[in-house]
């Protein structure tokens, strides 16, 4: 067994700087071939829906003096900004803000530069940034300071007024402590990053072959010179005689920072994977060295016990499974109190893992899974791209039966999908799953646009190339019919389906 470090405090481990290198290597392309890469719990329109509605209600209770600086830590795929820009656009443009244009400055970072580049090169965010309203920044969570000195657009970004700052799925990849507790004594967890065998320590993929030794010793005091976090440690000391708990150090420094950068008037939304509030987790929540990064649970309690030290008000949200938490943390000033009120209603109300649960009920494959059940969730989930892959074929088995009703219905679910969409999604062809839902309800012509954009956004293929053909078929449109056909045969030229269409054609001319 080969070690690369001495046993250390979880949070002073290697392992966080392997995290870093595989994601600075892969940048963008990180979010598409990760297999943990959690985008549908926290990177959704549910989530970018209910974010809105508190960032709005911040906006009004900051007066409008000042614009609002609304700050994304670590966007990764970007697609929880694009939804959520939507969504904070569509507000304004509705006439139900207070405010006559956009008050507020959308920064979305990234510590990886190939992420940035991504995202500017997709064009994707050209409209936003031609508003005014979304700004791109290279930013290294791991050392928050460094916030105050933001470039964004060649130029130092100014920090004169309110902030917001978002984390999704952030605060489990930033440094975080481990403790235990043994018969009423604290202890500390070290930890050091071993292999079977020595690797080199700049491979991006060495998270796949390394495994975390762990050993514990006493804690002293003062412990992190900061009197609220050592006065927590004492607390949990004293609450419990066994108990294993994280400190996401590294969330509380961000936090922190950007506190710092505000007029007073700060708000923070944290949404995470969270461990049991009290303190007593099952398992060891150490981090897991995965494909892609590291999984290691937020301790909410914490972050929101840190918060409370600091004076500022705290909500999270109701989630038994703890599949997906988000806090709210609001500085605790008198024009926010409708603030605070709001962020409680919202994620208290109904939360990203109560709508995962019933997603997780309510099966595809379910033969009683009926066309109301789907379109309601659809509905719920702010008519989020994923929920419609999820369900596709099942709405495709019902729709050419369905009442006018109900097919009218679908339709102005399938149209505000669309406008949901995010365009950089990986490995998913929301195009093409729409145009099969619309020729099932035998509207061909309606599937034949969205055949097309799927051809534009994922490139010509077999399967696009066919269902244009088969469209042209069924609308009698023999020549475009033809021409599909013979495309999709380049394509693939085993496709048995367009020879026979083809065969097909051609006899009856």
């Amino acid at each position: 067994m080969h070690l690369y470090e001495r046993p250390d405090l979880v949070s002073r481990s290697v392992i966080w700087d392997m995290q870093r290198r595989y994601y600075l290597g892969q940048g963008h392309a990180a979010w598409k071939s990760a297999p943990g890469a959690p985008l549908q719990m926290n990177a959704n329109a549910f989530v970018a829906r209910a974010y809105s509605e508190i960032i709005l209600n911040f906006i009004r209770g900051c007066g409008g003096k000042d614009p609002v600086t609304v700050v994304e830590i670590g966007a990764g795929s970007g697609r929880l900004s694009y939804l959520l820009l939507k969504q904070l656009l569509r507000s304004y443009a509705g006439g139900d803000h207070r405010q006559p244009d956009p008050n507020f400055r959308y920064v979305m970072t990234d510590f990886a530069e190939a992420a940035i580049d991504a995202w500017d090169a997709s064009k994707v965010f050209k409209p936003f940034i031609d508003q005014g309203v979304l700004r791109f920044a290279l930013f290294d969570a791991d050392k928050p300071r460094t916030a105050a000195n933001f470039f964004s657009g060649g130029e130092v970004l100014r920090w004169d007024g309110p902030v917001v700052v978002i984390a999704n799925n952030a605060a489990d990849n930033l440094r975080q402590d481990v403790f235990r507790v043994s018969n009423g004594e604290l202890l500390e967890v070290r930890a050091a990053v071993a292999s079977d065998q020595e690797r080199d320590m700049e491979d991006p993929d060495i998270l796949k072959h390394v495994t975390l030794t762990q050993e514990t010793g006493p804690v002293g005091y003062p412990y992190y010179e900061e009197p609220e976090l050592d006065r927590m440690l004492r607390e949990y000391s004293a609450a419990h005689e066994e108990a294993t708990f994280s400190v996401p150090i590294g969330m509380i420094r961000c936090i922190r920072a950007f506190e710092g950068l505000s007029d007073g008037r700060f708000l923070a939304l944290v949404g995470d994977k969270g461990c049991h509030s009290d303190g007593s987790q099952a398992g060891d929540p150490g981090p897991i060295p995965r494909e892609g990064g590291i999984s290691l649970c937020v301790n909410f309690e914490a972050l929101c016990g840190w918060a409370a030290a600091q004076g500022n008000i705290h909500h999270v949200s109701n989630d038994a499974d703890r599949r997906f938490l988000i806090a709210g943390i609001c500085s605790d000033d008198a024009e926010l109190s409708e603030t605070r009120h709001v962020i409680g209603d919202i994620i208290g109300r109904f939360s990203p893992g109560d709508l995962s649960i019933l997603l997780d009920d309510a099966e595809p494959e379910r033969s009683d899974l009926s066309m109301r059940t789907m379109l309601a969730l659809l509905r719920l989930a702010e008519f989020d791209s994923q929920i419609l892959l999820k369900f596709r074929r099942r709405i495709s088995e019902l729709a050419e039966d369905a009442p006018l009703e109900l097919r009218a219905q679908l339709k102005d679910c399938l149209g505000r999908v669309w406008e949901a969409h995010y365009p950089l999604d990986a490995d998913r062809d929301v195009a093409y799953a729409i145009g099969r839902v619309l020729e099932a309800l035998g509207d061909e012509a309606a599937a034949i646009g969205y055949y097309l954009r799927s051809v534009v956004e994922r490139g010509a293929g077999a399967g696009n190339l066919f269902r244009l053909a088969r469209c042209h078929e069924k609308l009698k449109d023999t020549v475009m019919a033809t021409a599909y056909a013979d495309k999709c045969l380049d394509a693939d030229p085993n496709h048995s389906a367009s020879e026979e269409m083809l065969d097909r054609l051609f006899a009856a001319q």
